[in-house]
Parts: C-alpha cells; structure tokens; sequence
C-alpha cells in the first residue's frame, strides 16, 4: 500500500490555511500547515513533505526566502516540489520565484476545484 503524499501548506492567512486543509485533506492528501517562513522551514525539515505550497509574502522571512532555503538545505533529499502562491501576478514576481528555485507560481485567487486537479497532475508526476 503507497502512503500518502505529504504536503505542507505555509500561509499567514489561517482562512487559507483552513481551506487548503480541509481541500487537500478530503482529496486524501496528509496536510500539515506552517504560519510563517520560519515555521514553515522547521516543518519540512521535520515532516519531509513532498509538495509545499507556500505564500509568498509572509512574517519571519517571505516564501521566496523559504524556498531559496529549502533548495540551499543539502539534507532535504529528495527535494519538495514547491509551488508558490500569490496575489502578485506580475511577469516580475514569476521571475522573483523562478530564481528562487519555485518549481510553480500560482495567484490568488485561485479555483479550489483546478488546485487540487494541479496537485494530483503533481503528484503523479513525482510517482
């Protein structure tokens, strides 16, 4: 029996937080959340999630922050997928995540319904 796939969800907006949970959770996915960059780099360190979604502006240190870190972590191995959310749309805010190491750029708002069609076409993709 495969286990289930694990994804973190980072977000200093606990409405988003809740509904990414709740989504992810009824789609079968193991969801755990962070408030912050901060506690959002403790939680992948200790879960080892194969998908974060995180935010990209954020307390502590933003989501590009986060990200750079979790590529630069040399011990998260294999790495997450990432995929950032935002509501920046802008060409300079793809490029910002691009060069953070983002694998997805994604803005807000968002379709619940074609999220977690994304993350299933994701997850079987990493299988």
């Amino acid at each position: 029996m495969s286990r289930l796939t694990r994804i973190l969800v980072v977000d200093d907006e606990p409405h988003i937080l809740r509904m990414l949970k709740v989504l992810l959770s009824k789609h079968g996915y193991d969801v755990t959340v962070a408030i912050d960059g901060g506690d959002g780099l403790q939680r992948v360190r200790a879960d080892r999630p194969d998908i974060v979604v995180l935010d990209a502006n954020m307390p502590v240190f933003d989501g590009y922050e986060l990200c750079r870190r979790i590529r630069d972590d040399e011990s998260l191995s294999p790495q997450p997928y990432v995929l950032m959310l935002t509501a920046g749309g802008q060409a300079k805010d793809a490029e910002k995540a691009a060069t953070a190491g983002v694998d997805e750029f994604m803005t807000k708002p968002f379709s619940p319904v074609q999220f977690a069609a994304r993350l299933a076409e994701i997850q079987a993709g990493r299988a």
